[in-house]
């Protein structure tokens, strides 16, 4: 009797993950640690490096926490610049935008899905099942996961069931002042429960795909496609462009 209540609970517990949305199953984990041992965190969610609004400085080499206090201290001087008249020219909170050099080629202008597809070394469609934000190699952005649905280069049995995505957007409260990211390649931050393309540019070992390792195509707040915009995508939304990517493979 007891291995059969067992195997009711173990049923029981996997009906209600079937009923349960995406997003209520899986969660973007607070801390990765670094791969090269060094004790700092490869990622460190806002949650965690930032409590109760204040910078847990010991979580960061000593060269990116003088970056990150450098950018803080230009966002208190643009805050609280003055006129002439010592009336205050912005209020509250203003982001200053952290920004990284891409290191990867850039794209050819009007790449299509096809081409792109052979030049990646992999290419997901899954779902956004949830998001957060935090500090990738000490930059802000943020880390989404997602579950893959259909892998379109690996034939093997090895496709992942989830990976996890660096996206360049973050608006981290640090004390008095918000820490930003921004995208220029795309109009805003995919959501939970979103379809979701991930074109993998390089291959790596580490447990995110940092934005520069991938380009991504997704559906826009206006609902429009979003992707990057050296793409010539004719097609009209994800399951579309999945059909297309099918029929080139």
């Amino acid at each position: 009797m007891k291995a059969i209540r067992q195997k009711l609970t173990i049923w029981s517990a996997m009906a209600l993950m079937a009923l349960l949305p995406l997003s209520a199953i899986a969660k973007v984990p607070e801390w990765i640690d670094s791969p090269d041992k060094s004790g700092f965190p490869l990622w460190v969610s806002a949650q965690a490096a930032v409590p109760e609004g204040q910078l847990r400085a010991e979580i960061f080499p000593e060269a990116t926490l003088e970056s990150l206090e450098r950018s803080l201290d230009r966002i208190k001087t643009y805050r609280t610049r003055t006129d002439d008249n010592g009336k205050l020219t912005q209020s509250g909170n203003t982001c200053v935008v952290w920004s990284v050099v891409n290191s990867q080629p850039a794209l050819s202008p009007r790449t299509t899905l096809g081409r792109f597809l052979d030049a990646s070394v992999e290419v997901y469609s899954g779902t956004i099942t949830d998001l957060a934000q935090g500090f990738l190699d000490g930059f802000p952005g943020t880390v989404l996961e997602i579950a893959v649905d259909n892998s379109f280069k690996d034939r093997s049995k090895n496709t992942p069931h989830r990976i996890y995505v660096h996206f360049q957007y973050a608006e981290i409260p640090i004390g008095d002042e918000v820490l930003c990211a921004r995208s220029s390649r795309y109009p805003d931050l995919p959501t939970v429960d979103q379809k979701i393309l991930v074109f993998q540019r390089s291959r790596t070992n580490r447990p995110i795909l940092h934005a520069f390792d991938v380009e991504i195509v997704y559906a826009g707040a206006d609902g429009k496609i979003a992707s990057p915009p050296e793409f010539d995508i004719p097609e009209r939304d994800i399951t579309e462009i999945e059909e297309s990517l099918l029929a080139h493979r």
